[in-house]
């Protein structure tokens, strides 16, 4: 009596805990696979439940009225587990005619239970198994048991070699879900295979115990793994989809997942561990970040079949509910497009529409830079202005098409004699400043008479007709004293412009100061 009363105590707990599942995936039943799942660890209740009362019941007339609820469970469990596996792994609902065809014969094991079979196809013999510590029933098995059986065990094979084959495809995290899942349908898989071969003592039925096991490791997997919760999957479908390259690491440095872009734009490089790279690696760099669990770094990245990807990594502290750092997501950025742009954006913003050339404030602050470095150098800095004669004529009789072409050539041409390290900018309407780092005034002098000789040499074709254009030009250069600005320094040279047009144009002069008069030098 008292192993009696353990077995029942037993098997009503499992039935407590299948319900339980049951009602927890029921809640879930937007979740894939939920509803499925709800209704397997029904029929595990049924099935275990069923049987305690069997095991409590004294004659086989009782045990073959309470057989007739335990087949509710027994024969609707491995159909259940079919489609569970099926929806679990995202595959399309079944066909209305495939569904009928699945439980044919699960329903005809019903039936025959139900009307008690009275030709003897499914139970060809009873009796109660001699011996035994309480009632149990011995049962002689007809053709169409066989038929159920062998139902049974395809439906639970296939549906478990689903879910294998969707952990070994998936990733870490859905992996150790499935892997659990497979695991709990191989428990009754093969408690029936130890009854058929007569390992079990007094013909006790181990399916309802075996359901058990199934559903505590179901359990598990509910909270250790979070089953059927949509958000972990969605959240690695995101972080999958994304451009960045995410890698999760533990504390110990080892890398436990990457994404999709991770794999596209590391390759071969990534390893599985970030703990003792050296030297000036890729992971050698995101393992420092890694193991601080914050800050940002940026690095390039050299790629066999193209240039380099400019890269920006930044660090993540992943923490428990205590607090502590159990792991790091360190997230790489492709910059390159975004640099590129930056750049030329910056470009854009400092150079001339029309002219290509830099702007007055661009203009200004670089000339602000060549002037510091040429004081504390000791160097000389020339800066010139040179300005086209007459220009509003030119745009008169020729509209402002002519005159920007005539402007754009004339630029040309200016830029075309200067040396590296020079500058050419926009500094008015038609006037253009021009920095000569490094050159006296006389070299600064000479550079800027080739320019305007040329500017007048050679009128500038437009349409079909010619424009002739000259310059005049005003030069100063000078090593910078303490004191000295940029503003000075353009303002003498402003001057010089001056009495170049005050000549008569189409002239340059240089500003001389105390030394001469503004000549030619």
């Amino acid at each position: 009596m008292v192993l009696r009363s353990v077995f029942i105590a037993i098997l009503f707990a499992e039935t407590a805990l299948a319900l339980y599942i049951a009602a927890f995936a029921s809640f879930r039943r937007r979740e894939r696979g939920a509803m499925e799942f709800a209704l397997l660890m029904l029929g595990c209740a049924f099935y275990s439940g069923g049987y305690a009362l069997e095991i409590s019941r004294d004659t086989i007339a009782e045990i073959l009225v309470v057989i007739k609820l335990e087949y509710l469970g027994i024969a609707a469990t491995p159909a259940f587990w079919f489609l569970f596996a099926w929806r679990f792994t995202g595959r399309k609902p079944i066909a209305p005619l495939a569904m009928a065809a699945l439980w044919v014969i699960p329903a005809g094991a019903v039936l025959l239970r139900w009307i008690d079979d009275p030709g003897g196809l499914y139970y060809a013999g009873l009796s109660l198994v001699p011996g035994a510590p309480f009632p149990l029933l011995s049962i002689e098995r007809g053709p169409l048991y066989w038929v159920f059986f062998a139902y049974l065990q395809a439906t639970i094979s296939v549906g478990t070699a689903i879910i294998l084959g969707f952990a070994f495809r998936a990733s870490r995290r859905q992996r150790g879900q499935a892997i659990m899942a497979a695991i709990g349908s191989l428990a009754p898989w093969l408690g029936n295979a130890c009854y058929l071969a007569g390992f079990v003592p007094w013909s006790l039925d181990p399916g309802p115990f075996t359901t058990g096991i199934a559903g505590a490791l179901f359990a598990v997997a509910l909270l250790r793994f979070r089953f059927l919760e949509l958000m972990p999957f969605a959240l690695e479908r995101v972080v999958d989809a994304m451009a960045d390259a995410v890698f999760v690491v533990d504390r110990e440095g080892i890398v436990t997942e990457t994404n999709a872009s991770a794999a596209a734009i590391f390759g071969s490089a990534i390893q599985p561990s970030f703990a003792a790279p050296s030297g000036d690696s890729l992971l050698a760099n995101l393992g420092d970040l890694a193991r601080k669990g914050s800050g940002s770094l940026d690095f390039a990245w050299e790629r066999g079949d193209g240039p380099p990807l400019r890269l920006n990594a930044q660090a993540f502290a992943v923490r428990n509910a205590r607090g502590r750092q159990i792991g790091s997501v360190v997230i790489v950025r492709d910059t390159t497009e975004t640099d590129d742009l930056m750049n030329r954006l910056v470009l854009l913003a400092d150079t001339d529409s029309l002219t290509g050339t830099l702007i007055r404030r661009k203009l200004l602050s670089i000339a602000m830079a060549l002037l510091e470095a040429a004081r504390r150098s000791g160097r000389p800095f020339c800066v010139a202005i040179a300005d086209l004669d007459h220009f509003k004529r030119v745009n008169d009789e020729y509209g402002h098409a002519g005159g920007d072409e005539a402007l754009r050539e004339a630029v040309a041409r200016f830029k075309s004699a200067l040396r590296k390290g020079d500058e050419i900018g926009r500094y008015g309407g038609d006037e253009l400043g021009i920095l000569l780092p490094g050159s006296t005034g006389a070299e600064g002098f000479r550079v800027m008479e080739r320019m305007r000789e040329r500017i007048a040499a050679e009128p500038i074709a437009f349409d079909i007709r010619a424009i002739s254009i000259t310059a005049s030009v005003g030069v100063y250069g000078a090593v910078p004293r303490d004191g000295d600005t940029v503003e000075d320094f353009f303002n003498l040279a402003d001057i010089a412009l001056y009495e170049a047009k005050a000549a008569g144009r189409n002239a340059t002069r240089l500003y001389m100061g105390n030394e001469g008069r503004n000549t030619p030098a």
